[in-house]
């Protein structure tokens, strides 16, 4: 996978949550653990600024949608009322 192709270590990755906002790290995190070729045009994979900013239009939807996935998990989690 990419990610590990860049060296990132995907397992045990971990990040601060708040109230109020997902960290930027967090955020930067999912747009390389996302990322496709597609998604990359001429960026590069393992260059860390390739993900401060957008990467681009559908790989931000993968990101939104991945952090969408793991709050419903969340939220199906507790027990029914």
């Amino acid at each position: 996978n990419f990610a590990s192709a860049a060296g990132r270590d995907v397992e045990r990755a971990g990040f601060p949550l708040y109230a109020d906002r997902y960290p930027d790290e967090l955020v930067q995190f999912l747009r390389m653990a996302c990322v496709t070729p597609a998604h990359l045009g001429d960026k590069e994979l393992d260059a860390p600024e390739t993900y401060v900013d957008v990467v681009s239009l559908d790989n931000e939807l993968a990101v939104l949608e991945t952090i969408r996935e793991a709050c419903d998990a969340a939220l199906g989690s507790y027990p029914a009322a």
